[in-house]
This record gives structure tokens, C-alpha cells and sequence, in this order.
């Protein structure tokens, strides 16, 4: 896939058919030899075990989608009830029991 990540997995790492399709980085176990053939702005990001790199990158990269998704959300504060009831009171008393403070319906 272009522009994406090689993960070699199972028997067959063709590590060279990836960066002719366009990857852009891979991982790679680290008791493997590098290949003379991988460019020099290619990375390799050198893992203990690459299936164990690829499950944390996952966990890793949901966890910080979770986030994105929660900052763009509109955010509540919640009170203690007395807290609550204290501002509505206070609220309440105004517009619904003086309808002439200028906050009717208008």
C-alpha cells in the first residue's frame, strides 16, 4: 500500500515488492539481516518481535483515535446536586418569579 506501513509477517517478507509499491517504512525483527537494497530514507523500526510491535502500534494508535475523537466532542462539568440546585435556584428566580428583570420571553 502506498505510503503505508510493512509489517512482514509469516513465511514470505518480501520487504523489496513493499517499497516498490510505496511504502514508506517497515518494521523489522531485529535478529533479521537488513537487506543491501533498502534505501537510506527508508526506516526500519527494529523490534524484539514484530507481531507483539504491531499489536502495541494498534492499542497505541486506537487509544490516541479515542482521544482525537473525545477533544472535538462538546465537553460537560458536572457539579456536586447542592451545587446544581444553588445555580438553578438562582437562575430560576429571576426569570420565572420577576417576569419584569428583562429575561421574559422574548
Amino acid at each position: 500500500m502506498e505510503k503505508g506501513l510493512y509489517i512482514p509477517a509469516g513465511d514470505e517478507v518480501n520487504l523489496f515488492r513493499s517499497i516498490e509499491k510505496g511504502a514508506i517504512a517497515s518494521l523489522w525483527h531485529k535478529g533479521e539481516e537488513i537487506p543491501s537494497f533498502v534505501p537510506n530514507h527508508f526506516p526500519l523500526f527494529i523490534v524484539e518481535d514484530v507481531y507483539r510491535a504491531y499489536v502495541d502500534l494498534q492499542e497505541s494508535y486506537k487509544q490516541n483515535y479515542n482521544q482525537e475523537k473525545w477533544e472535538i466532542m462538546t465537553k460537560f462539568i458536572f457539579s456536586s446536586e447542592s451545587e446544581q440546585h444553588q445555580t438553578n435556584d438562582k437562575s430560576m428566580e429571576g426569570s420565572i418569579l420577576d417576569p419584569t428583570d428583562g429575561m421574559g420571553g422574548e
